[in-house]
């Protein structure tokens, strides 16, 4: 693209003005005149989700200097762009980029990225403007070291863990990523809807399944890539395991404190106590993890038996022997979990006897 301050303010690429993934604000949602007298709105029906980059002030000082278009989009429909230059910030500043921004250069274009992710999901458009995998991997590679930890606060499409896997493939590094995005919907009219993706985290958790999938099959004949990590651990965000009990004295009776004797909610896993507790014990939630059966209970152990915890009910002093046996570190067990009164008695007994070392907790 060229315009008429090409010279002083270099090449540049047009961006939408209208974006979902930075949170709904209710200033920016507002009307922006269309070349044919029309409205043009951020948010198309009546669900508040999208809104405006720039305020109205911002608005009228980028037309004023050249750095807003309105145009129609491949669809026809009226849509409103900024231009972010090579060489300008939106500010309007002369400035010399040390890295040309994504879009400017070829090789780090979002038309290039488009077609990437296309050819890993079967040549469907199921995500728009993902950010392109060599740049974000370029990007790591001069700020990262083998080991660290690559955080995406915004991660769309997961271009971010793509580029780490890439990149540990092609060095042999041990980057970790964690890639943190809201479960967005997408349009019921759009490939990736109709592909089944109802929302941009499916998208994600797809793209670094196929993602690492082609990355091994890539490499396979390189030394060492039996090496490369390409799990991945979904956890969500929720309220807590533990019941919320407001009663005043004179509101209770005996049979309702017996419905409060297991004090965590019906609806919850083991696996959503076990990250509880590795959140308040400090333990990384991207530990190893194993599940054993013990005198058919189950028992998780993190960290080939750092942490052992086993929070079925009714366990026999056979599990708790069998646990203390394996002298965790931790040892976590249910409140109410134990078969009979003088289990419960006994338990601190059976880990002095065994592991006098190990620090037991109940929740």
């Amino acid at each position: 693209m060229s315009d008429k301050y090409e010279k002083e303010r270099g090449r540049h690429q047009l961006i939408k003005l209208d974006s979902a993934s930075l949170g709904y604000i209710a200033s920016l949602d507002y009307g922006i005149n269309a070349p044919d007298g029309s409205t043009i709105f951020p948010n198309k029906g009546k669900e508040k989700i999208s809104r405006w980059r720039w305020s109205k002030e911002k608005l009228k000082w980028g037309i004023k200097n050249d750095y807003v278009v309105v145009k129609k989009d491949r669809n026809g429909n009226w849509a409103v762009y900024t231009k972010q230059y090579l060489n300008a910030d939106n500010e309007g500043n002369i400035i010399r980029r040390t890295l040309q921004p994504m879009g400017i250069i070829e090789k780090y274009s979002t038309t290039q990225s488009n077609k990437e992710l296309k050819s890993l999901f079967n040549n469907k458009s199921i995500f728009s403007y993902s950010k392109p995998e060599k740049y974000i991997k370029y990007l790591i590679y001069l700020i990262s070291k083998k080991d660290s930890i690559i955080l995406d606060f915004f991660s769309g499409s997961a271009t971010t863990a793509h580029a780490t896997m890439q990149l540990n493939a092609e060095d042999g590094g041990n980057r970790k990523f964690i890639m943190v995005q809201i479960p967005e919907e997408t349009d019921e009219k759009s490939e990736a809807y109709k592909a089944g993706y109802k929302n941009i985290c499916e998208i994600g958790k797809e793209r670094i399944r196929r993602a690492g999938k082609k990355i091994l099959e890539d490499n396979k004949d390189k030394k060492g890539i039996e090496n490369l990590d390409s799990g991945f651990r979904v956890l969500k965000t929720d309220s807590s395991n533990m019941k919320d009990v407001y009663y005043a004295p004179v509101q209770t009776e005996q049979n309702f404190l017996d419905s409060l004797s297991d004090n965590i909610k019906e609806d919850r896993s083991s696996e959503d106590l076990l990250f509880q507790v590795m959140l308040d014990l400090g333990i990384e939630l991207s530990s190893k993890i194993e599940k054993k059966v013990i005198d058919e209970k189950e028992v998780l152990i993190v960290e080939d038996g750092f942490l052992i915890a086993c929070f079925d009910k009714n366990i026999t002093e056979k599990t708790v022997k069998a646990i203390a046996e394996k002298e965790p570190y931790y040892a976590v067990f249910r409140d109410s979990s134990m078969a009979s009164d003088s289990l419960a008695t006994n338990f601190e007994q059976i880990f002095e006897s065994l592991s006098p070392q190990t620090i037991r907790k109940v929740i």
